[in-house]
């Protein structure tokens, strides 16, 4: 991690311009279109001094920031920039776009407001990439909101900053295909570059005999961050919640009660599906159905030498994409619709990977199935290589099958003789 507010500022200034130029590659591939990004200065400003360069209509995007940079920041963008970027996701017409940029109201906006901030979610992945990649200590981005119209009236009930406060912005101009050029950047208050205080254990107190007596609880640890990258479950005995003592119940009910436990104990290797889906994070989603329908799978991993960078299921990939694709509302089919499937893996695969080691017991991988609501886990071996998969019914599987083991055999009965 960065060691000084210093050397953060200057790392996230650094890192801004890359965020920005990644969301336009995003944006460029996604759509097929030429957009480019140029930062044209870093200063000192606050809310009055920003008014004077967005005077008109202005859409900001509050980020929130865990980690190296720790606290919330705003990105900005004009209003030719705002009506440019929603008008091309939803595919406007070329003339209808300039006549919103000249003379687009604020009613206007409001009508393509879920449009903006759909835009403000692939901005907040793309500098998520960008600041997880390069920035060591990086936790993550979230959205914290979209305004739209103008903020800096009231700027502390509108976007979260005082009339007096400063702030660092880098300003940035931004051009897409023969479209007025826009201006755009992000402000950072010196507040998120502050590196995070961690408390400190208290002292050792040396006990008397007399002290002893009292018996004193001692002082709860913090939580740790928990840094992006695969959680593994160890292999131990697991603090059986409810869910599990519902299952041992149901288990001790039958009589099959013993090879069920039996079961339980078994290992993820044991059960794992070695048969493993991988895609890459720059698949489309029509790439990834096509893939996951030829392997009849309901799950793929992200990554590449076997090393997880993110997870991807069936219900993800058609959440992403439009309702109108389905041949229920074919009718009203429009070119936004087919857009959805060439989004991007990387913007909505889930990460960090949860992942359980190979000897993990059945029993644990249950537990955290049932505390995450996760249905699919992949198993990894000593070097985090992903070596299976489970999924909740590989387990029922197993239980099943260690049922059936256990049925007594029903062997026909010898005739008797009898007296005619």
């Amino acid at each position: 991690m960065p060691d000084s507010q210093i050397e953060i500022k200057n790392k996230t200034i650094e890192l801004t311009a890359n965020a920005f130029d990644a969301f336009c590659d995003d944006i460029s591939g996604m759509f097929g279109i030429s957009m480019k990004c140029v930062k044209t200065g870093i200063s000192t400003e606050t809310t009055k001094s920003l008014s004077q360069k967005y005077k008109k209509l202005a859409s900001i995007t509050l980020i929130k920031s865990e980690g190296s940079l720790n606290g919330t920041f705003h990105t900005v963008f004009d209003q030719a920039g705002l009506f440019t970027l929603a008008g091309i996701i939803i595919m406007l017409p070329k003339q209808k776009i300039i006549d919103d940029i000249k003379r687009g109201t604020v009613k206007d906006a409001e009508a393509i407001a879920d449009t903006i901030k759909e835009a403000g979610n692939l901005f907040v992945g793309s500098w998520d990439r960008i600041f997880r990649e390069e920035l060591e200590g990086h936790g993550h981005f979230l959205q914290g909101g979209t305004y739209i119209g103008n903020p800096w009236d009231k700027p502390v009930e509108k976007i979260g900053i005082t009339d007096t406060e400063e702030f660092q912005y880098v300003s940035f101009q931004m051009t897409i295909e023969d479209y007025p050029v826009f201006n755009c950047g992000a402000f950072f208050p010196e507040a998120v570059f502050v590196k995070p205080v961690i408390p400190q254990p208290p002292p050792v107190v040396e006990v008397t005999e007399a002290a002893k007596t009292e018996q004193v609880p001692p002082p709860q640890p913090e939580k740790a961050i928990v840094e992006d990258k695969p959680i593994i479950i160890e292999n131990k005995e697991p603090d059986l919640g409810p869910v599990s003592e519902t299952i041992k119940q149901m288990i001790k009910s039958t009589p099959q009660a013993v090879s069920s436990l039996a079961a339980l104990k078994l290992s993820a290797k044991d059960i794992m599906q070695t048969q493993v889906l991988f895609g890459t994070a720059e698949d489309s989603v029509q790439q990834a159905l096509t893939k996951m329908q030829q392997a009849q799978c309901n799950c793929m991993i992200i990554g590449k030498d076997n090393l997880p960078e993110g997870i991807i299921t069936t219900y993800d990939l058609t959440s992403a994409i439009s309702i109108y694709l389905k041949p229920v509302f074919a009718k009203w089919r429009r070119p936004t619709d087919d857009a959805t499937l060439q989004i991007k893996l990387k913007w909505i695969m889930t990460r960090p990977v949860r992942t359980v080691k190979s000897d993990t017991q059945v029993s644990a991988v249950m537990e955290t199935i049932c505390q995450t609501g996760v249905r699919c886990l992949p198993v990894v071996g000593a070097h985090g290589k992903v070596e299976g998969l489970i999924t909740v019914f590989d387990i029922f599987q197993a239980l099943l099958q260690a049922e059936s083991e256990n049925q007594p055999t029903n062997k026909p009965l010898e005739p008797t003789s009898s007296a005619q």
